[in-house]
């Protein structure tokens, strides 16, 4: 399917690409959970032989995204790069991101097999572009599901077309202090570290001559580094130790995160299992991720 051969936004959703498969090992999650801030005092994601290796959950999103060794054809053929080019080579940005893992994987070594597939295009107005949300579900080698993956990118073109308007996430933050929170510096490092580890090199994250030329003051952290920074930290302060326990996990992308920013992680334990966090940026004192929700069993 070419989706320049669609003039109706509405009418790419249902759009898949083929399945793909990738095998990873023990290197490919320690440089990831290195990569989202884990270091010495976290040996059980940075030393394999540490009696509770354990990957970060988030490690299995990473194949959407030209990870573990695939060639770079399967980043620029990612349905939501495919809607920006059919809409003139649009810019778009990461919008939110949402995980469902379904049961544990292997640390040490494994494979992953996935597709994409877009399920809705949202309308946000004339002027305004579109919401392209693409899923992607992981399975294991013996096609047991893992987990999957629900990405939103905003696509700066395209709105007014009559479409089903985006919801509103609502915000499940009470009106209290924090019950954790956590403060992190996110080193210009690793963000060479991620795009080494998985291949990418998408302008917007790699260029900073481009994003000066498009209004960005620099190179744009990856959004899945800082949804993995999230995680991690929802985990060491709710579920410590035990990552696999992790369910779900959703959050908005309020705005950019650029190299060097220090970050703060702050959680509500809203019910058993359900926590609402957001990710600020200190310096600034802008809001990098929000309505986040992460929950465990």
């Amino acid at each position: 399917m070419n989706l320049n051969n669609y003039k109706d936004p509405a009418s790419w959703i249902g759009y898949r690409d083929h399945d793909k498969s990738v095998e990873y090992n023990y290197r490919d999650v320690v440089l990831y959970a290195v990569s989202v801030g884990a270091g010495k005092d976290e040996l059980q994601y940075v030393w394999e032989k540490s009696d509770d290796f354990q990957a970060i959950p988030t490690f299995a999103v990473e194949p959407s995204f030209c990870g573990y060794h695939q060639p770079r054809s399967w980043t620029l053929n990612h349905p939501s790069m495919l809607v920006q080019e059919s809409l003139g080579n649009a810019e778009g940005m990461d919008f939110s991101q949402e995980f469902f893992l379904y049961r544990p994987f292997d640390p040490l070594k494994g494979t992953f097999i996935w597709h994409n597939e877009i399920n809705r295009i949202y309308d946000r107005g004339p002027g305004k572009g579109i919401l392209c949300a693409v899923d992607q579900p992981i399975y294991d080698e013996a096609c047991r599901p893992v987990g999957k993956l629900v990405s939103t990118t905003v696509v700066f073109a395209g709105g007014g077309f009559g479409g089903e308007k985006p919801p509103k996430p609502v915000s499940a933050i009470p009106d209290r202090a924090p019950d954790y929170v956590k403060d992190e510096w996110i080193p210009e490092m690793n963000q060479v570290i991620y795009g080494a580890a998985t291949g990418t090199s998408i302008p917007v994250h790699s260029d900073k001559a481009y994003c000066q030329s498009i209004g960005m003051k620099d190179v744009v952290i990856h959004g899945q580094v800082v949804f993995g920074y999230a995680a991690r930290m929802a985990i060491e302060g709710f579920i410590p130790g035990e990552g696999f326990r992790m369910t779900h996990m959703f959050t908005s992308i309020r705005n950019p995160t650029y190299p060097n920013s220090h970050i703060r992680f702050e959680g509500w334990k809203i019910a058993e299992g359900t926590v609402a966090f957001r990710l600020l940026d200190t310096d600034t004192d802008r809001q990098l991720l929000t309505n986040g929700i992460f929950e465990y069993k």
